[in-house]
């Protein structure tokens, strides 16, 4: 874990890369302004956003400066209800009348009596006419662009009753930074942190059906709002939208600098967490973290139903033997041990193994075949005879006695397909909180190396959450659930077949949860080394279980809903990427998904082009790809260089008609991809295994570099000369449902 002179660099260093990324983002707000105006006038069926602003004694400055941010939004169906809590100061008044005078969007009402916050959020929304209600407190600003985000989402999600933005703060010389890159829809993580927050909007008339805010929850009362909003609310209907839209002020006393500044705050907050599982009849107790600011909800098991834990193992006696011992402190009763013994052939291994066969709790299944992760399991857990099954490494050791316990009621609860532990390397840092799909290539382990005590990136170390995956080295689910899906893929016999595993119960509308109370150690993978060994055998499977995932999972590889495109994919901390993921909504929604090339950064293959020479194959398209084939990027180098001419390309699939597209080579472009956008729209890519190309390369005077990686025949390329190669290519697509 970084600490002192080191953490601070860091720390100046985000700062500069957000500063950058402000001043880009601007940049490109300019420029698109008019393109932007133009969009809004195609909207069809325009949204009325209600923005609601209680105030109470703001300071004159930030006052304006709110006001003037809805003023000047781009999109202009909006109305402003500002309802003023009995201010004592008689500047407040002055300026609400000032600009309700000269705007006739924005409405007042003046209060008799101060009645707090969440009364006087009632007072605005009551006075409020608009499909939608965004909510604004009295110092804060809006990103101009804010409510056209909104309102295309809207257009775009015509069932859509909750909306949210990322945010960042704003300090009193209007520096932005420390922004929060938040999730999609995250039931689990709403439980200890109001991440929703800012900018949230609302549709009006469920906002009135739950009779608005509480009074009471002061302090946390959008939490309890959302909460409320929230239950009973398909996810289909909550849209997060991946963009700043909202600048939180920092000035003293504010929680937006530090949540200790209102204690009420948190107190309220902890009662609106509870009585919201209270009116869900969930049994939980609500523990706090990082110094009190967020909450962990640690959930009661419902009966005593019996847990099968499966270990692996192929001799390790030591590590086994300690994994057992651990296993002795467990508080959970109702178990079974299973150890599935794989060819050990150990004296000492073997001499364990009949003492542990002689324990009533423990049972020993024989797995006489070649390790692989997938099989053996799907072999032993149809014999678990628990309702449960935790699969556990031979190289785990329990640290917290509730560890099962707590991932067992969580387990338990309706939409949860897998959980995962908190995972710790014996130095004491995080090994595993948590999976990130496209982090390194295929997937990997945000927060990786810092201090277990250790918030992270706003608490996300420490709470309790959905991820897309979580590791199987220590997972818990339904015995019923891991037979309804067929259990693990069996083309991934060792890598990523715990991924595969969550994807799928994922796709099926399950919510695969990480629950950080459950604390274990991990020796991580001591008894087989590492997949990257010098081995060809070990490379060459390795190789193709990353090309299996790109093809089975393409398009979620890079947008993870548990994460967030702004954030980087070659770091494990929550870093700023370069250039976001996701596109702007003024121009035409567009995604790129690799087709399958095994190993990132795994040394590539040149092959090189001649002038006038033409290199034909095809490619296998990856599953799950939505929208229509708008043009292709393919990985070019340059040849000393001199690079030079035209390449030309035709794609096609089975009988459809070809398309074409043609690219000029830029001289000094090197190791990039060479954008070839098709003419006039592409092939079907859905439906289809494979799909046809020609490349050539015309009216040039020296090669073109191309880089391949080697996959092996499965997902190779079919180019002559060229067999087990494929080509780098990412697939452009494009519309509303890319």
């Amino acid at each position: 874990m970084l600490r002192g002179p080191a953490k601070r660099i860091l720390q100046r260093e985000h700062i500069a890369e957000y500063a950058q990324m402000v001043k880009q983002e601007a940049d490109l707000l300019r420029k698109s302004r008019q393109t932007i105006v133009d969009h809004i006038a195609k909207l069809t069926n325009r949204p009325k956003i209600s923005i609601v602003m209680p105030v109470y004694n703001a300071p004159e400055k930030f006052l304006r400066i709110a006001i003037e941010s809805v003023r000047n939004q781009i999109y202009d169906d909006w109305e402003l209800c500002i309802a003023d809590d009995a201010s004592t100061q008689p500047h407040v008044e002055q300026i609400i009348r000032e600009y309700a005078e000269r705007d006739s969007r924005i409405k007042a009402v003046f209060r008799d009596d101060n009645g707090h916050i969440s009364a006087a959020s009632n007072s605005a929304l009551n006075i409020a006419s608009g499909d939608y209600v965004a909510l604004l407190d009295q110092d804060d600003e809006l990103a101009e662009q804010a409510l056209y985000w909104i309102a295309v989402e809207i257009c775009a999600n015509r069932d859509v009753e909750l909306l949210y933005s990322d945010e960042d703060k704003i300090d009193q010389n209007g520096r932005r930074f420390h922004p929060y890159h938040k999730p999609d829809w995250n039931p689990e993580l709403l439980l200890g942190q109001n991440y929703i927050s800012h900018l949230g909007v609302y549709r009006r008339q469920r906002l009135l059906d739950i009779g608005g805010f509480r009074l009471g929850l002061e302090g946390s009362q959008d939490w309890d709002l959302v909460l409320r909003f929230t239950e009973g609310l398909p996810a289909r209907a909550i849209r997060h939208i991946p963009a700043v839209l909202y600048h939180w002020r920092i000035i003293p006393g504010s929680t937006a600098g530090d949540s200790a500044a209102k204690p009420y705050a948190l107190n309220a907050g902890r009662r609106a967490v509870a009585e919201h599982l209270q009116r869900g009849r969930i049994r939980a107790e609500l523990r706090d973290i990082c110094n009190g600011q967020f909450f962990v909800p640690v959930f009661a098991v419902e009966g005593l139903p019996k847990v099968s834990i499966i270990i692996p193992t192929r001799n390790g006696v030591d590590l086994l033997k300690a994994c057992m011992r651990s296993l002795g402190r467990t508080d959970y009763p109702n178990i079974e041990i299973v150890v599935l013994d794989n060819q050990s052939d150990d004296p000492g291994t073997i001499a364990y193994l009949e003492e542990l066969a002689q324990r009533p709790d423990v049972r020993i299944l024989a797995y006489p075949h070649p390790f692989d992760y997938a099989k053996m399991h799907n072999f032993a857990v149809p014999q678990a005879q628990g309702d449960y099954v935790c699969l556990l490494n031979n190289d785990i050791e329990v640290i917290a006695p509730g560890w099962l316990r707590d991932m067992l009621g969580v387990a338990q609860r309706g939409g949860v397909g897998a959980v995962g532990a908190k995972l710790l390397y014996p130095d004491g840092t995080v090994q595993h909180a948590g999976v990130v799909l496209g982090l390194g290539g295929i997937a990997a382990h945000p927060h990786k190396g810092i201090d277990a005590a250790a918030c992270g990136y706003f608490g996300r170390a420490m709470l309790m959450q959905s991820f897309s995956a979580v590791t199987a080295a220590c997972m818990v689910l339904r015995k019923s659930t891991w037979m309804d899906v067929g259990g693990m893929d069996e083309n991934l016999p060792v890598a990523y077949n715990d991924v595969d595993l969550c994807l799928r119960l994922q796709e099926r509308g399950l919510r695969n949860v990480w629950v950080p109370s459950a604390l274990l150690y991990h020796h991580e993978s001591k008894t087989r080394g590492s997949d990257l060994t010098h081995s060809s055998a070990k490379k060459a499977r390795f190789t193709r279980e990353h090309a299996y995932m790109q093809w089975r999972w393409g398009p979620l590889l890079r947008a993870d809903p548990a994460y967030n495109p702004n954030l980087t994919l070659h770091k494990e901390d929550f870093s700023l990427t370069g250039v976001p993921r996701s596109g702007m909504p003024w121009l035409k929604k567009r995604t790129m998904v690799d087709v399958p090339y095994g190993i990132p950064g795994d040394n590539p293959v040149r092959i090189e082009m001649a002038p006038g020479s033409a290199l034909s194959g095809s490619f296998p398209i990856p599953r799950g790809l939505k929208g229509r084939l708008s043009g292709i990027g393919i990985m070019i180098g340059n040849y000393h260089g001199r690079s030079d001419g035209r390449l030309t390309l035709r794609l096609a699939v089975g009988d459809q008609d070809a398309c074409f597209a043609e690219s000029v080579i830029v001289g000094s472009r090197d190791n990039d991809f060479l954008e070839l956008p098709l003419i006039h729209g592409g092939p079907p890519a859905q439906g289809y295994e494979r799909m046809d190309f020609r490349l050539q390369l015309l009216d040039a005077h020296f090669p073109l570099v191309l880089w391949a990686a080697a996959v092996g025949p499965e997902w190779d390329h079919r180019m002559a000369k060229h067999e087990g190669l494929a080509l780098r290519i990412a697939l452009h697509m494009e519309g509303d449902d890319a």
